[in-house]
């Protein structure tokens, strides 16, 4: 009992030397797995303690240390191969520990005594297996040289409780290598993202972000990380949809997930992203978190729409060139073959005075056309050129619509419209200061439409007055008026309306494109009401005083 009571003192200050020393429980493992060796020896009172280590695949048993009390050296002697010693790993895994006093000749053992025990002179031996997760990763190994030794059941005890104790100590290595692992993998990605120029990302399940570099900061906006990690991702999305069908995409599928949407910055302007982002699991095997690469497209995006609009624009400009060739082509043809004809008839003879003059009255016609023609595609390319000058003049309101009413009144009549002169405008003023040929221009551009779309019977009223500091001409018909979709284009280079049945009416599509380039030269205005079939109403505004003098000015006072 004496020597029990004694074993056990020493057994308690053993695993407390073992259980209080600093650098067992988060130092050195090797240093930690010698001190244990020291401390296993001279406790149980044995020649050479030794902790050995089983390789991951089985195969082999490695010496961390073996301790020779009677030297006080630690060596690190050899590599034990299992198949080689078959019986005693069986054994070790089926029993958990050995404890043989005849080793040399006990089955479990005897296998190891040609190779190891007899050249030691190691007579018995208190081997402990070292258990993780109920698998066996090594051996605490007590090993007696001189006569056979009977172990004591306490002294069992004690030699399971340090493999024990040498189990938590793997445990807890191999658990600061993996943190270490995963600390020096963090620091790398954390350095890395934080050189891109893109931004990255990662957030729960739920999107409440846990990670963002400093360029998904810029890129938002914010002050810092700080203030960006207490968002929700989900706060950021302008479109919900886009959202919810974002994260749906995410959840049910293993791969990276390609995405384009729209999230607010903090200043709240919408801006274009693309997401790469993947679901990566947790250690259950569950959802984990995301993690995403975040890159600005805005820019992208602009000039992938200016370069569609660009090529709906070229598109719609090669098809109003080839309406404008089509139809200059028709105006032309169509006042030549009249005029090469009619001369061909002036040849003959036998013609009577009256035919004389018909035929010659109809050549002037088509001459006249073919002029006014002429002279649209000349202005036009003028202003398209930017060789149109601004000479601006004081012009008399009463004399510019006497002039235009005089000058359209016969046509009128022979036409059978009623042609109407309303000018509120005389009474109140006299004088305005603009360019007389480019007024001139517009109102005769507009006249003509009215009297050419006005059937007969109807009336084009011509008028004018005051409104704030602009002078507001105005035309209107009761002609065939124009469709609402058609209202936005009727001022576009090379349009015409195109009214039911196709076209019929004479022009080269011009004369509106005309006006209104006239109107912004003079600092005015033109625009249109109008509905089909009940006739339209052009209102030209121009200032009483202009605001500026344009490039190309030229005062005639």
């Amino acid at each position: 009992m004496k020597e029990s009571e004694k074993r056990a003192l020493l057994q308690r200050a053993g695993i407390a030397k073992i259980a209080l020393e600093p650098f067992v429980a988060g130092g050195d493992m090797l240093d930690a797995i010698e001190h244990i060796a020291e401390v296993l020896s001279e406790t149980i009172g044995v020649a050479r303690t030794g902790i050995w280590r089983l390789s991951d695949d089985i195969t082999e048993l490695e010496s961390l240390t073996v301790y020779e009390r009677s030297k006080g050296k630690h060596t690190r002697e050899k590599i034990l191969k299992t198949a080689v010693f078959p019986s005693y790993f069986r054994a070790m895994n089926t029993e958990t520990r050995i404890y043989a006093e005849d080793a040399q000749n006990d089955p479990r053992t005897a296998e190891l005594a040609d190779s190891y025990l007899k050249p030691l002179g190691i007579s018995s031996l208190l081997d402990s297996g070292i258990i993780s997760e109920g698998r066996l990763i090594g051996v605490v190994c007590c090993e007696h040289t001189g006569p056979v030794r009977n172990w004591h059941p306490d002294e069992e005890a004690f030699v399971s409780t340090v493999a024990s104790m040498v189990a938590q100590l793997f445990v807890n290595h191999k658990r600061r290598l993996a943190e270490k692992t995963l600390e020096e993998s963090e620091q790398k990605y954390r350095s890395l993202t934080n050189q891109l120029p893109v931004g990255v990302y990662r957030t729960t399940t739920d999107g409440q972000l846990v990670f963002a570099n400093p360029a998904l900061v810029r890129m938002l906006g914010y002050e810092s990380v700080d203030e960006l990690l207490r968002m929700n991702v989900k706060q950021l999305y302008v479109n919900p949809s886009e959202r919810e069908k974002q994260f749906r995409a995410k959840e049910y599928t293993d791969k990276v997930v390609q995405s384009e949407f729209r999230i607010w910055n903090k200043s709240g302007e919408q801006i274009w992203v693309k997401d790469n982002s993947r679901l990566l699991l947790d250690g259950n095997g569950k959802p984990g978190y995301f993690d995403g690469v975040l890159e600005d497209i805005t820019g992208h995006k602009a000039s992938e729409k200016a370069l569609l609009e660009a090529k709906e624009k070229a598109e719609e400009s090669d098809r109003l060139k080839s309406m404008f060739l089509a139809n200059i082509s028709h105006e032309i043809r169509t006042p030549m073959n009249a005029i090469t004809g009619f001369l061909d008839l002036l040849k003959s003879s036998g013609m009577t005075i009256d035919e004389l003059k018909k035929h010659v009255n109809i050549i002037e016609q088509g001459a006249q056309r073919l002029m006014s023609t002429i002279n649209d595609i000349v202005e036009i390319s003028r202003i398209e050129s930017g060789l149109i000058e601004i000479v601006r003049s004081e012009v008399s309101v009463s004399d510019l619509m006497n002039y235009h009413y005089d000058f359209f009144r016969q046509e009128s009549i022979s036409k059978g419209i009623e042609f109407r002169l309303i000018s509120k405008a005389v009474d109140e003023i006299s004088t305005i200061l603009t360019d007389r040929h480019k007024l001139d221009g517009i109102l005769t551009n507009l006249l003509i439409n009215a009297l050419k779309f006005t059937p007969e019977g109807g009336y084009v009223e011509f008028g004018s007055y005051t409104e704030d500091d602009m002078l507001v001409l105005y035309v209107r018909d009761t002609g065939v008026g124009i469709p609402v979709d058609q209202q936005d284009i009727i001022f576009e280079r090379f349009v015409q309306v195109k009214m039911d049945g196709g076209r019929s009416y004479e022009g080269s599509g011009l004369g509106l494109a005309i006006a209104r380039a006239y109107a912004g030269m003079i600092d005015g205005e033109i625009r249109v009401e109008s509905s089909e079939g009940t006739g339209s109403t052009f209102y030209l505004q121009v200032p009483l005083v202009p605001d500026k003098e344009p490039d190309g000015y030229i005062d005639t006072e």
